[in-house]
C-alpha cells in the first residue's frame, strides 16, 4: 500500500469531523487502488497519515501535537488534565469501581464487566480497540470502520456524519452548528469547543477534587448551586417530568423513567435507546449490545440496581441495606399507598415539607372523589367507644339528617393465586404463592404439606413459601390455607416433584396410552396385522424441569420424539404422528380448553337446554354442547339452565396443559312447585313417596317489601335434598362439597344436607 504525501487543512484553517470522515473515505479507495478527484480542501499533498492524525488531535485537543500527545490530551480533558494514561485509568476506577484498586486491577475488574475478565491491562486496551476500531487495521481501514459502526456501513462518510447530527441535534444542520447545539445543551451554548472539553472534564470527574466536591459540582450544574440534595432531586423531577405536575404523577413518571416499575427489561431499555440515540437502531441488537458492556447480558433489573448502586452510590454500605432502602423508598414494596407516598415524598421531593401538607396533597390526587363510608367509623378497630360514636355521629347524623348505617356481610377470602404444581431437581428452588382477598380483608397465611401445617423452618416471604436448597423430603403434596374474620378457605393442591441430582429431566420418557378409533374404511398396518384403532400416545404436560437449561421457566412434559404412521382409507390417505418419547420442551401457551358436554335427561327431551358461560348462551344438539373457555385459578365454572329441569352449576378442575375436557350433566326434572301464603306461611317437604326426612317451616310473614313491611301475593316454591350416599344428587349440588380435616387436608362431605330453593315471589317482593 503507497500514500502520497498529503496535508490537512480545513475551513479557517480547521479540521471537521466530516473532513475526517470524507478523508477516511478516500484513504480507502486510493488503497483499493482507484484514483479519485484530488481534494485539495480535504486532503492537500504533503502531509503523511501521521500528520492526518495530527489534524485530528489539532481540531480535537489542540493543534501542534504529535498523534501520542494528542491521545494523551484527549484523556486529558475527559478525566482530567496532566496526569498519565496509568494515573487516568486509576482515577477513573477510582471513582467508578471504588478508589484504591491498582491500575492492574482497576483494568482487570473493568475489562471482567465490560470485554470479560482475565486480561491484563495491554490485553484490556487491545480488546478495547478491537471492539470499537478493530485493532490492527490501517488508519483508512480504521476511520473507514469507525464510520460504518457508528452510522452504519455503506454510505459515505459524510453522510455519515450529517446522519449522525440529523439524529442527535436535528437534521440539515452543518456539522459546526452540530457540534455548537450539543455543547449548547451540554454545557450552555456560546463556549468554544476547548472550553466546552475543559469544562467537560471538569464537570465530570474534577480531577484532585473531593468525591463530595466532585458531587457538589455535578449539582451545580445540572439545577445550579447552593441547592440542597432534597431540591437537587426535586429539580431532576422537574427535568424529566417537568415542574407542576402533582406529587403523585411527579414521582409515578420519576419511577418510571428511573426503576420503570413493571415494565420489562426490553421496554426499559427501549426507552434508554429511544430518547439517547434516537429510534432506528434494532432494538434487539440495541438491547444486547447496551446490556452486555454495561451490566452483563442476562441480569435481571434488580441484579441491574444492584450493580449500579455497588459501584457509584453505595461505597460503604452493605449490599442488602443499599437493596432494602432502595425498594423501600422507591417502590416501597408492599406498603400501602400512603405511606410509600409519604415516605417517596419525604426523602426525594418533600425535604421540609410538612408531613399534614403532604397527605393534604396525597389525599386531593388520591381520595378527591372517594366517599367515606360509614362502615369505616363502626368498625374501625382500635378507636375507643367515644371517638368512634364521635365519628360516627359527624358522619351519618350530620346535624338535622336522619341516621343511616352502611352495613357489609363478612366474605370468606377468595384466591387470586394459588399455588402451582412444579418439578425441580435436588438443590434447586422452588416458590409457591398464594394471595386472598377478602372483605375484611386476609389475616394470615398458613402452609400445609401432606396434610400438616408447615413450621417456620421453611423460609416464606409474606404469604409465599419458598424452599431451597430443594431436597428429596420436600416432595409432597402443598395446601395454602388463607384466613380473614370472615372464615378460611383451601386452596387447591400442588405437587411438587424433585429429582436426584443425578437426573437430567423431570419427566417421565414413556408416553401415557391415548387410542384414537380410526375413521370407517380406514385402516392401519402393525406387524403385519390390519387394525382400526391406533395408540398415538401423549405426554402430560406437566411443568418439568431439565439441566440442560437449568434456569429456564414454563417448560412442560411434551413429544421430544415422534413418527408418522400412514393411514389409508377408501379414496383417500392421511399421516397420524405417533409419541414415541417425552421430554421437557416449551409450554403450550394457549391456555384455552374446548369444553364438550353432554346432557343427561333420563329420556326426556333436551330441547330448550342452554349451557351458559362467561355471559355468554350456547345451545344443545344432539344432547351434546361445545364451548371455548379460559380457565380461571385452574377452574371453569358455568351452568346449564332449562325451563323444564334444575338449574345445574358445573365446576372443572383444570390441568395445567389440558386443552380439552369432557363432562355429563345430569340434569333432573323440576318438582310440582308448591304454592305458599306469605302472610301464613307453611311447611315443605322434600316428596319422595318416603316417610318426610327433610321438611322446612316458613314463618308467617316471613316474605317483606324493601320498606320491610309483610306482603301479599302466592309464592311458588319447590324444594330438593340432595344425599351424599347418591352421587347423581350429590354431583347436581351447586358449589363444591369438600370438608377440611383436622390435619387441614380437603375431603369430600361424609354427612350433608343440602337443600335447593327455588322461588317464584310477586314483583314488589324483595327480601324474605
Amino acid at each position: 500500500m503507497e500514500w502520497s504525501p498529503t496535508a490537512v487543512s480545513g475551513p479557517d484553517g480547521k479540521f471537521t469531523i466530516n473532513d475526517l470522515c470524507t478523508l477516511g473515505m478516500k484513504l480507502t479507495a486510493r488503497k483499493d487502488g482507484y484514483e479519485s478527484d484530488s481534494h485539495e480542501y480535504i486532503v492537500s499533498a504533503g502531509s503523511s497519515v501521521s500528520i492526518v492524525m495530527y489534524k485530528l488531535g489539532e481540531y480535537i485537543v489542540s493543534a501542534g501535537r504529535s498523534v501520542s500527545i494528542h491521545m494523551y490530551k484527549l484523556y486529558e480533558y475527559i478525566v482530567s488534565a496532566g496526569r498519565s494514561v496509568s494515573i487516568l485509568m486509576y482515577k477513573l476506577g477510582e471513582y467508578i469501581v471504588s478508589a484504591g484498586s491498582s491500575v492492574s486491577i482497576l483494568m482487570y475488574k473493568l475489562g471482567e464487566y465490560i470485554v470479560s475478565a482475565g486480561s491484563s491491562v495491554s490485553i484490556d486496551m487491545y480488546k478495547l480497540g478491537e471492539y470499537i476500531v478493530s485493532a490492527g487495521s490501517s488508519v483508512s481501514i480504521v476511520m473507514y470502520k469507525l464510520c460504518e459502526y457508528i452510522v452504519s456501513a455503506g454510505r459515505s462518510v459524510s453522510i455519515h456524519m450529517y446522519k449522525l447530527g440529523e439524529y442527535i441535534v436535528s437534521a440539515g444542520r452543518s456539522v459546526s452548528i452540530l457540534m455548537y447545539q450539543l455543547g449548547e445543551y451540554i454545557v450552555s451554548a456560546g463556549r468554544s469547543v476547548s472550553i466546552l472539553m475543559y469544562q467537560l472534564g471538569e464537570y465530570i470527574v474534577s480531577a484532585g477534587r473531593s468525591v463530595s466536591i466532585l458531587m457538589y459540582q455535578l449539582g451545580e450544574y445540572i439545577v445550579s448551586a447552593g441547592r440542597n440534595v432534597s431540591m437537587l432531586m426535586y429539580k431532576l423531577g422537574e427535568y424529566i417530568v417537568s415542574a407542576g405536575r402533582s406529587v403523585s404523577t411527579l414521582m409515578y413518571k420519576l419511577c418510571e423513567y428511573i426503576v420503570s416499575a413493571g415494565r420489562s427489561v426490553s421496554i426499559l431499555m427501549y426507552q434508554l435507546g429511544e430518547y439517547s440515540v434516537s429510534a432506528g437502531s434494532s432494538v434487539s441488537m440495541l438491547m444486547y449490545k447496551l446490556c452486555e458492556y454495561i451490566v452483563s447480558a442476562g441480569r435481571s433489573v434488580s441484579m441491574l440496581m444492584y450493580k449500579l448502586g455497588e459501584y457509584i452510590a453505595i461505597a460503604g454500605r452493605s449490599v442488602s441495606m443499599l437493596m432494602y432502602k432502595l425498594c423501600e423508598y422507591i417502590v416501597s414494596a408492599g406498603s400501602s399507598v400512603s405511606m410509600l407516598m409519604y415516605k417517596l415524598g419525604e426523602y426525594i421531593v418533600s425535604a421540609g415539607r410538612s408531613a399534614s401538607m403532604l397527605m393534604y396533597k396525597l389525599c386531593r390526587q388520591k381520595c378527591q372523589h372517594a366517599h367515606v363510608q360509614t362502615s369505616e367509623y363502626i368498625v374501625s378497630a382500635g378507636r375507643s367507644v367515644s371517638i368512634l360514636m364521635y365519628q360516627l355521629g359527624e358522619y351519618s347524623v350530620s346535624a338535622g339528617r336522619s341516621v343511616s348505617i352502611d352495613m357489609y356481610k363478612l366474605e370468606k377470602p377468595v384466591f387470586t393465586e394459588e399455588p402451582l404444581s412444579a418439578a425441580v431437581f435436588e438443590g434447586g428452588r422452588v416458590k409457591l404463592s398464594c394471595k386472598a382477598t377478602a372483605e375484611p380483608p386476609v389475616t394470615q397465611y398458613d402452609w400445609f404439606k401432606d396434610g400438616n401445617i408447615l413450621t417456620t423452618e421453611f423460609t416464606t416471604s409474606g404469604s409465599d413459601l419458598e424452599m431451597f436448597p430443594a431436597t428429596m423430603d420436600n416432595a409432597g403434596q402443598y395446601v395454602c390455607r388463607a384466613t380473614s374474620p370472615g372464615g378460611k378457605v383451601f386452596s387447591r393442591t400442588a405437587d411438587i416433584i424433585v429429582k436426584g441430582a443425578d437426573a437430567t429431566d423431570t419427566c417421565d420418557e414413556n408416553p401415557q396410552d391415548l387410542v384414537v378409533e380410526l375413521p370407517p374404511t380406514c385402516r392401519l398396518t402393525v406387524g403385519g396385522a390390519s387394525v382400526t384403532s391406533v395408540n398415538v400416545g401423549r405426554c402430560s404436560k406437566e411443568p418439568c424441569a431439565t439441566k440442560a437449561a437449568p434456569d429456564k421457566t414454563g417448560l412442560c412434559c411434551g413429544p421430544s420424539s415422534t413418527r408418522q404412521l400412514h393411514v389409508e382409507c377408501a379414496g383417500f390417505n392421511y399421516d397420524v404422528n405417533q409419541v414415541v418419547a417425552c421430554g421437557c420442551a416449551e409450554c403450550d401457551n394457549d391456555n384455552q380448553v374446548t369444553v364438550t358436554g353432554e346432557v343427561l335427561t333420563g329420556g326426556v327431551s333436551s330441547s330448550g337446554v342452554y349451557a351458559f358461560y362467561d355471559g355468554q348462551r350456547y345451545g344443545v344438539s344432539d344432547d351434546r354442547f361445545t364451548f371455548e373457555a379460559t380457565p380461571q385459578a385452574g377452574h371453569i365454572s358455568f351452568q346449564v339452565k332449562s325451563s323444564s329441569f334444575m338449574p345445574r352449576q358445573v365446576t372443572l378442575d383444570v390441568m395445567p396443559g389440558v386443552t380439552e375436557m369432557f363432562v355429563d350433566v345430569s340434569l333432573t326434572p323440576k318438582p310440582t312447585p308448591k304454592v305458599v301464603d306469605p302472610k301464613a306461611g307453611g311447611e315443605l317437604a322434600v316428596e319422595s313417596g318416603l316417610p318426610t326426612a327433610v321438611s322446612v317451616t316458613i314463618p308467617p310473614n316471613s316474605f317483606q317489601d324493601e320498606n320491610g313491611d309483610p306482603v301479599s301475593g302466592d309464592v311458588n316454591v319447590y324444594l330438593t335434598f340432595a344425599d351424599p350416599r347418591q352421587p347423581d344428587g350429590l354431583d347436581s349440588a351447586p358449589g363444591e362439597l369438600l370438608s377440611s380435616t383436622k390435619r387441614a387436608r380437603l375431603a369430600c362431605c361424609r354427612r350433608l344436607v343440602s337443600l335447593h330453593w327455588w322461588l317464584k315471589i310477586p314483583t314488589a317482593m324483595r327480601y324474605m
